[in-house]
């Protein structure tokens, strides 16, 4: 919500006020907090793809319709390969609290993660390739 509540309060009559302040205990969980980082995932296609089911949905909300991608696409690691690390190393939680998978109890050496990509290792994409 980037902190716009003002239509939210008006809309419910009453006054809101919050944060992206996040508990400590769902921390693992969090990512950039902002909006848009899906054009550095998207590649024309898919931005297409998308467009032709929800853009009615963001014009009749009121949302932007540029889904024009990034010229120039880069994933940052901590938003990508070490975030799935993250979630991994710290166990999926089932309901109820129970894990349903842990990573190896050893600590993996950055290259040993998914064949060629490494953690740390910022990617690039080409936008117009596929």
């Amino acid at each position: 919500m980037a902190g716009r509540l003002d239509a939210l309060s008006e809309y419910l009559g009453m006054e809101l006020s919050g944060s992206s302040d996040v508990d400590p205990k769902h921390a693992r969980v969090v990512r950039t907090k902002s909006s848009g980082d899906w054009r550095h995932w998207f590649r024309p296609t898919d931005a297409g793809l998308f467009r032709t089911i929800y853009e009615d949905f963001l014009i009749r909300y009121g949302y932007d319709t540029d889904w024009t991608p990034h010229a120039s696409p880069r994933i940052e690691p901590q938003f990508a390969s070490e975030y799935f690390y993250r979630l991994v190393s710290g166990g999926l939680a089932r309901p109820g609290g129970k894990r349903c998978c842990t990573a190896r109890s050893r600590k993996r050496p950055e290259s040993e993660v998914g064949g060629t990509l490494r953690i740390g290792t910022p990617m690039t994409i080409d936008p117009f390739e596929g």
